[in-house]
């Protein structure tokens, strides 16, 4: 099977990097020379992976039509907000017989698409999986041990690519729900953006966890709406991936939400950056939510910070006077 990774952030160097330390047929497509160079030459891709060494195996290139249509599998691994415009200007490279595993975490706050209705509406005879989990790139691209969900609405396909795209170190797990494994990747972020702004604040582990917990209820609401299996949401994907984000610094996302209430937003975010995905994945949230009369406080609460709209106290205090329920 001929590989191609498209995307030399972390993650989809990650991926790359991991595949090619055990001789899969991979190549990384980077489209800025200057760091197309530093991949071949360095072995090193300083600005999204610092500090660690690629294998010399990997292979780069950045001229993208030389290898696209050649490619059994795509790792799309770019920026969810900027999936719809990458494809709408390269739908002529790609073989209609490839199969695109999708890896960006988000919807497109634009069309208020996952990310497979995107490739859908400018590919709509390309067949796709989805790539998701508990994952950091700088610890797949490290040989730490990681496991992932690749999804696919067939079981076979899901194997096929399981075997294929698994390594020593990365161990991937087959799904039939690729609607639920995208959903359950999307919106953890924006609790992990919750929990943030609870770890800055200093209100405690017992704050955050039920944060977490609250905001995965919400998820799931959400998500089995939309026609996700709830038993994903359980899974890696949805409460495995929700656990990392929500209490690692490691996510940008938690980082965002300890710098919002710190006041030093601009210092440290763009809240325009398109891989701070829980941005512009809670504005999307949000519409669609209301379109679905499905009850979102966590969710319109961050959406109202980052907007500035509300402070996080009074954010806080309008959770904490919601009326009782039961759970």
């Amino acid at each position: 099977m001929k590989i191609l990774v498209i995307g030399a952030g972390a993650f989809g160097t990650a991926l790359a990097n991991t595949l090619a330390k055990e001789n899969k047929d991979v190549t990384l497509w980077v489209p800025n020379k200057n760091q197309w160079r530093e991949i071949g030459n360095k072995h090193t891709n300083y600005k999204y992976l610092p500090g660690i060494k690629l294998s010399e195996r990997l292979i780069a290139t950045e001229n993208l039509k030389s290898v696209s249509k050649f490619a059994d599998i795509i790792l799309l691994s770019i920026p969810a907000q900027k999936t719809r415009v990458f494809l709408s200007e390269n739908k002529d490279a790609f073989s209609e017989k490839a199969t695109f595993v999708l890896c960006g975490k988000g919807i497109d706050a634009k069309n208020l698409q996952l990310q497979s209705d995107l490739l859908l509406s400018v590919l709509p005879n390309q067949d796709f999986a989805v790539l998701s989990g508990p994952g950091f790139a700088t610890e797949i691209a490290k040989g730490l041990p990681t496991a992932l969900i690749i999804a696919h609405s067939k079981i076979e396909t899901a194997k096929i690519l399981q075997k294929n795209l698994s390594t020593l170190t990365l161990r991937l797990y087959a799904s039939n729900d690729p609607y639920g494994v995208q959903l359950g990747g999307s919106l953890k972020n924006i609790i992990a953006i919750a929990c943030g702004i609870s770890e800055g604040l200093g209100l405690g582990d017992s704050a955050r966890t039920s944060l977490m917990i609250r905001g995965f209820s919400e998820i799931c609401n959400f998500a089995v709406t939309l026609g996700a299996q709830k038993k994903t949401l359980f899974g890696l994907s949805g409460f495995g991936d929700l656990s990392l984000t929500c209490n690692s610094t490691k996510s940008r996302n938690f980082l965002l939400g300890k710098s919002v209430v710190q006041k030093n937003i601009s210092e440290k975010f763009n809240l325009n950056s398109k891989t701070i995905e829980g941005v512009r994945t809670a504005e999307a949230v949000l519409k669609l939510s209301k379109k679905l009369k499905v009850e979102m406080p966590i969710v319109e609460a961050i959406s109202q910070i980052i907007k500035g709209k509300i402070e996080p106290n009074d954010a806080v205090q309008l959770l904490l006077s919601r009326p009782l329920k039961i759970e």
